[in-house]
């Protein structure tokens, strides 16, 4: 690029170097919000799989609440492989680093870490003790968690942002 110097002579500069992080990180925002949208989808059908599976949803034979349970443990793994894949993106990719973290960006770290801690505590107690009288609640609780943390984020990005 041909530039004139103070002292009106031509100069050649090259082209500023062009920083593209910040091109990234709204790449990854968009991208996570949509992975977000997209284990809400999943964590209905988990919901209504997992009624069907435990008998609270109608009278179903005990070959459909088999399957129905083990569509619940089968799209379970797809909302893990979603869950982890966000996960990794706040972690490494956006983390904040502002020297004030908004109270938004705050709460959502914290349901972050909690969804994190209740499928991990739900996979492994359904791991170790099948008939766990608390496994319901931790899912309900673990779906609410999502909701929760999509709000934070997701829509967020969508409606507000």
């Amino acid at each position: 690029m041909q530039i004139l110097n103070a002292h009106g002579r031509r100069s050649y500069q090259s082209k500023p170097k062009r920083n593209y992080a910040h091109k990234m990180i709204s790449f990854s925002v968009s991208t996570k919000s949509v992975l977000a949208t997209i284990l809400l989808a999943l964590a209905g059908p988990q919901l209504a799989a997992i009624a069907v599976a435990m008998g609270w949803l109608g009278r179903f034979s005990p070959k459909a609440r088999r399957r129905a349970a083990q569509f619940h443990r089968l799209e379970g793994y797809a909302a893990l492989l979603v869950i982890l894949t966000i996960a990794y993106d706040c972690i490494f990719v956006i983390r904040p680093n502002l020297p004030v973290i908004p109270t938004r960006a705050q709460v959502h770290s914290l349901l972050g870490g909690l969804v994190l801690s209740l499928i991990f505590a739900k996979i492994s107690i359904a791991r170790l003790a099948s008939r766990f009288d608390w496994l319901p609640k931790l899912g309900i609780t673990l779906f609410v968690a999502i909701i929760a943390i999509w709000i934070s984020s997701a829509a967020w990005y969508f409606f507000w942002y």
